[in-house]
Formats: structure tokens, C-alpha cells, sequence
């Protein structure tokens, strides 16, 4: 996020009383934020049509029994964002969903711990998954004894 960005970040959250607490329970709430005060800075939209395309979406797809207030918050967020820009034409539901089955697809084509990088999204499935729970089998270790004096 640029500074400008992090200070009105800084300011609203002092505002609401809530400078203590985190502001984003994941990096992409922070990067939709983010975006978002972008986009509008850069006039692509003003604010007034942001809240007018944010406050149908919070009252029309309210939190979700399994979601806490973030994830509903953050949900409604990034689709406001979505249909905004899609109404502006510079996106459309099909080019965000063939994206996000991109970033699925390198998700699964990466071994866990390392970066997940779009372009592993672009290859067919490996038919590994490395991100599965349970627990791999290993070959057993040989201790061989040093040559400690025994």
C-alpha cells in the first residue's frame, strides 16, 4: 500500500476509535482496500458511487451463518468492487471467474511453502496435490554409531 494510503488507513481507523486493533484479518482485505482507494483516487470512480455500489451489496448479501464480520464485510467489498467495475466496463464476471481458477489451478500446481505464482495457474493440474493433510510416509532413517569409543 502507498503512504498516502496507509495514513488515510490510519486516520479512519483513529476515528473510529479502533487504532489498536488489526485493520485486516488477511493480506488480500488489505490489497481490496487498497485497490479500491486506488481506483477511486485515480477517478475511475467517485466515492459516492462506491458507497452506492457497496451498501446494496452489505444489504442485499448480508454475513453468512459460517462467516465472521470480516469475511462478510470483505465478501461484499470485493464484489461491490467487481460489479463497479464491471457496470465501467473494465472487467466482467467471466474474465474475474476465468482469474480466480487460474490462481485455484497454481495454488494446486504448488508445493506448499512455496510462492504461489499465477503463471502455475496457466498449466493443466499435475494430478499432485501438495497441499494435502495427511501425513506422507517416510523411509525410515539409519543411525549408524560414531566412532565415540564403543
Amino acid at each position: 500500500m502507498s503512504d498516502d494510503t496507509m495514513e488515510l488507513a490510519r486516520q479512519l481507523a483513529q476515528l473510529a476509535g479502533a487504532e489498536d486493533e488489526p485493520g485486516f484479518d488477511e493480506p488480500w482485505h488489505a490489497q481490496a482496500f487498497a485497490m479500491t482507494m486506488h481506483l477511486a483516487k485515480r477517478g475511475l470512480f467517485s466515492w459516492d458511487e462506491w458507497v452506492g455500489a457497496f451498501i446494496p451489496e452489505v444489504r442485499e448479501q448480508p454475513q453468512r451463518a459460517d462467516e465472521d464480520v470480516n469475511a462478510a464485510y470483505f465478501r461484499q467489498w470485493l464484489t461491490a468492487l467487481e460489479k463497479l467495475l464491471a457496470a465501467r466496463g473494465l472487467c466482467s464476471g467471466e474474465s474475474v471467474h476465468e482469474y480466480a481458477e487460474i490462481w485455484r489451478r497454481a495454488y494446486l500446481n504448488t508445493r506448499h511453502g512455496d510462492p504461489v505464482e499465477f503463471d502455475a495457474g496457466k498449466r493443466p493440474l499435475s494430478g499432485a496435490h501438495f497441499h494435502d493433510a495427511r501425513p506422507r510416509t517416510r523411509a525410515p532413517i539409519a543411525v549408524s554409531p560414531s566412532g565415540s569409543g564403543r
